[in-house]
């Protein structure tokens, strides 16, 4: 059995421990409320584009574009939205996992990976997989000269043909408990599902419009321009819900790393307890042997 005084240090070192992830914990938080934000104000954004994408769409049909050419997938690439950091539970090992499955479920295509966190980039690379480019996105804000020049690259990359398909790995945010792996094909581009309420919300504008849009500049115009918008924004948007789960999962993690350590110090008091509680009974059985001893004399 360890000493009584080594009990204490353990004890100590423990609660040195809690306080670390106690902080970490308050830290977390906050970083998921500024992420919560940022994710909820990029919805209006994202619905106004959605039906813009559609109503135009429909008015054009067949439109020639670059980043439309629907061809036989040999070479994609694909982008892996992790975390710069690690501490932050299942988080990280959930994405990796997903993609290396889609890599096996697809073994005659030549992938090229691109990673926007430390996290995949380590990950990808010990592991001898071919990381062409990766990215460094800032902790503090989400940084619209990074998601512009990824963008640009992959659309450049596929109208090169140097990428038959691309595809965006990144955790969705669904809540601070849930945060789901997903992947996204952002190029070639196509027509975006709409959800049951935003096919409702269009009907309803349609109904009260109840006459033909009129586009200006013409909708193949606009659709040459929105198009590239469009990519920005899914990849913009994968960042921002990757960075609002990457926070979520270490407030979870650290919040039970301070639990745990809560319980680990409640059993070392235990046993600290124990031990000096054998140390003077051994004290006072030795006091008395010795006095006994004396007597006997």
């Amino acid at each position: 059995m360890a000493s009584s005084r080594d009990i204490k240090k353990r004890i100590k070192g423990v609660k040195n421990i809690q306080q670390i992830t106690r902080t970490m914990e308050m830290v977390a938080a906050a970083k998921l409320r500024r992420a919560q934000i940022a994710a909820k104000n990029a919805k209006p954004y994202a619905d106004k584009l959605n039906a813009m994408m559609h109503n135009i769409g429909a008015s054009v049909g067949n439109i020639q574009h670059p980043l439309l050419k629907d061809r036989p997938v040999k070479k994609a690439a694909l982008v892996v939205v992790s975390s710069n950091k690690g501490l932050c539970g299942a988080f990280n090992p959930n994405v990796m996992r997903r993609v290396e499955e889609y890599i096996k479920k697809h073994p005659d295509v030549e992938y090229s990976i691109f990673c926007v966190g430390k996290k995949g980039k380590d990950f990808f690379s010990r592991r001898g997989y071919n990381v062409v480019k990766s990215f460094l996105p800032s902790e503090k804000e989400l940084e619209l000269s990074l998601v512009i020049e990824l963008a640009g690259h992959l659309s450049k990359g596929f109208e090169n043909e140097d990428y038959d398909q691309v595809q965006v790995f990144y955790s969705r945010f669904v809540s601070p408990m849930i945060q789901r792996p997903t992947s996204l094909t952002v190029i070639p581009f196509t027509k975006p599902e709409e959800t049951e309420e935003e096919e409702e919300e269009r009907e309803k504008s349609e109904a009260v419009a109840n006459s033909d849009y009129l586009f200006e500049p013409e909708p193949e115009e606009l659709m040459w321009e929105l198009i590239p918008k469009y990519i920005e924004f899914q990849l913009y948007n994968a960042m921002a819900q990757s960075q609002a789960g990457e926070h979520a999962s270490r407030l979870i993690a650290m919040k039970n790393a301070t639990d745990n350590a809560k319980d680990v110090i409640k059993s070392l008091t235990m046993s600290y307890n124990k031990a000096r509680q054998a140390a003077i009974t051994k004290e006072i059985l030795e006091i008395v042997s010795g006095a006994e001893a004396i007597k006997a004399e």
